[in-house]
């Protein structure tokens, strides 16, 4: 799939970039007061693809990490508009140019550097609690993380969703030591528990769709419509080393497989690896 078809149909868009910290400082103090105050900032790259998922999408999710930070994502904001190409002057210019921070008016357009390609918009500017990993950024472009030494630039990601331990789909035969986990988690069972939440299942499929990672099966094509939707989500991360606190990510971190190839892969402790059961079934079927 292209990158333009990408952008065109996924439902969770968002844009990584940075910024100096002293201007994202400035633009979350003035949505402290005001969320939906905009605040214009500059680029000196096209933002092609991001004005495309702009276009398409409407307001999306913006993540800035500060220049020279090493923290990742530390502050979060609604990006509304992408104007490409602005020309000193130009009435359209000077619109977008109002939203602009006190302390940036003298830079124009930096006619005397590297010229300005981009003015871009946000609001709702505000510093995370929690600030988010590079690695949980996935590049829409590969469908890999961010690189952790990546440069000043900017990147289309997918938006971070994150769930708790709570709201995830978990199977007994995932749970090694049920003491670790808070009371609710653990369950007297002899079957598989199926749809015990939609969120992070449903984010995890909406991307690798409906076959096994494994093996390819699709239940949908073998049964008809009795197995339309059907596929369980392996945890690639082992719950048995997770405590709590466990949030995940459903591209990272999760996988859709065929419930034979999920016995499989927890028959060992440590579970098999994806690419080892794959490996096991290719030469299986040589053999």
């Amino acid at each position: 799939m292209s990158l333009k078809s990408k952008i065109k149909n996924s439902k969770k868009i968002a844009v990584f970039t940075r910024n100096h910290r002293e201007y994202l400082e400035a633009a979350a103090s003035r949505n402290e007061v005001r969320p939906e105050r905009f605040t214009t900032f500059r680029s000196a790259l096209r933002w092609t693809n991001a004005h495309l998922a702009n276009t398409e999408h409407g307001a999306i999710t913006i993540y800035f990490a500060p220049v020279g930070g090493d923290q990742g994502g530390e502050y979060e904001a609604i990006l509304h508009q992408i104007y490409l190409d602005p020309v000193a002057g130009s009435t359209d210019t000077q619109e977008v140019l109002a939203s602009e921070l006190e302390s940036t008016r003298e830079e124009g357009l930096w006619e005397y550097e590297k010229p300005v390609k981009t003015l871009y918009v946000i609001s709702h500017c505000h510093r995370l609690k929690n600030p988010v990993p590079i690695s949980v950024l996935i590049k829409i472009a590969d469908d890999k993380p961010i690189s952790e030494n990546y440069g000043y630039s900017y990147s289309l990601v997918y938006e971070k969703q994150t769930f708790s331990e709570s709201e995830l789909e978990i199977y007994p035969d995932e749970i090694f030591k049920p003491e670790k986990y808070k009371e609710g988690t653990t369950r007297t069972i002899s079957v598989n528990v199926y749809e015990r939440s939609s969120s992070a299942r449903k984010a995890c499929i909406e991307h690798y769709g409906w076959s096994c990672s494994v093996c390819g099966f699709n239940f949908q094509d073998s049964y008809g419509g009795i197995g339309k939707e059907f596929i369980h989500v392996h945890h690639l991360i082992s719950l048995a080393k997770v405590d709590n606190g466990y949030e995940v990510n459903p591209i990272t971190d999760l996988r859709p497989v065929c419930p034979n190839c999920h016995a499989m892969i927890h028959r060992e402790t440590p579970p098999i690896s994806l690419e080892d059961l794959r490996s096991i079934l290719n030469t299986s079927e040589i053999e």
